[in-house]
């Protein structure tokens, strides 16, 4: 997958109207997309800190060792994994993998 595929295949995501196999491929779509800008070894694999901005409202993430997992709390929800993260994950009610492209201001800790 390229760069540009991913994100034709997140822009092209309806959340109102969406096949199981389209959302899937939105997920992935943005797990390589967020894996391009950092290390896929680093990335939500690790601990780190994480904030970002959608709207004008600060989103905070932070990912963290429990026994041999990296588990994430985002909004506080905690995700016992990236795909579980990727699936569930919203702010405002909206899930991140529909509104990847109105996240800006990252910043990684």
């Amino acid at each position: 997958m390229t760069t540009n595929e991913a994100r034709s295949i997140a822009e092209s995501f309806n959340e109102d109207n969406y096949t199981e196999e389209e959302e899937f491929r939105c997920i992935e779509a943005m797990q390589f997309l967020i894996e391009k800008e950092r290390s896929p070894r680093d990335m939500l694999r690790t601990p780190h800190k994480v904030t970002f901005y959608y709207g004008d409202s600060l989103q905070r993430l932070e990912s963290v060792m429990e026994d041999d997992e990296c588990v994430i709390n985002f909004n506080n929800r905690w995700y016992r994994t990236r795909e579980d993260f990727f699936e569930k994950a919203e702010v405002d009610g909206v899930r991140l993998t529909s509104v990847y492209d109105e996240l800006y201001g990252f910043k990684v800790d």
